[in-house]
C-alpha cells in the first residue's frame, strides 16, 4: 500500500491507494484492524515495539518512566489509539485487552503531551 497520512486539526485526512481508497476522509473509524496496521508502516512499527516494550510488564515500566522514542509520530499515535481502543471496548475478557489498556493509556498520556 502506498498513500499519505495528512494530519488535519486533530483528524485524518487519508490519500490513499489501493484497498483503503473507500475510508471516510478524517476518520480512522471505517478501517480495518489490517488497514489501520498497513497504515502505520515498517519504521513506525519498530518505534511502537521500543515503546511498548514486551507485554504488560513493558507497558508497565513505560507508563513508570514515560518517554517517546525519537521519530514516533503524532499520527502513528492516533492510529495506534484506535486499535487499542477496539480492544479495550470489547471488553475485559477479550484477547490481549490487559496489554491494551495498559498500551491505550501510554498512547494517550503522549499525545496529551504533544498538543
Amino acid at each position: 500500500m502506498n498513500g499519505n497520512i495528512i494530519f488535519i486539526g486533530g483528524g485524518f485526512a487519508l490519500g490513499l491507494t489501493g484497498g483503503l481508497a473507500g475510508a471516510a476522509e478524517g476518520s480512522l473509524e471505517g478501517l480495518t484492524n489490517a488497514e489501520l496496521n498497513e497504515l502505520i508502516g515498517d519504521s513506525q512499527r519498530a518505534l511502537l515495539r521500543e515503546l511498548f516494550g514486551q507485554g504488560e510488564e513493558g507497558a508497565l515500566s513505560q507508563l513508570q518512566n514515560l518517554q517517546a522514542p525519537e521519530g514516533l509520530t503524532s499520527q502513528t499515535l492516533e492510529i495506534y489509539q484506535e486499535i487499542a481502543q477496539r480492544v479495550v471496548q470489547a471488553g475485559p475478557n477479550a484477547p490481549g485487552y490487559a496489554v491494551q489498556s495498559l498500551r491505550l493509556q501510554i498512547v494517550q498520556q503522549l499525545l496529551q503531551g504533544m498538543k
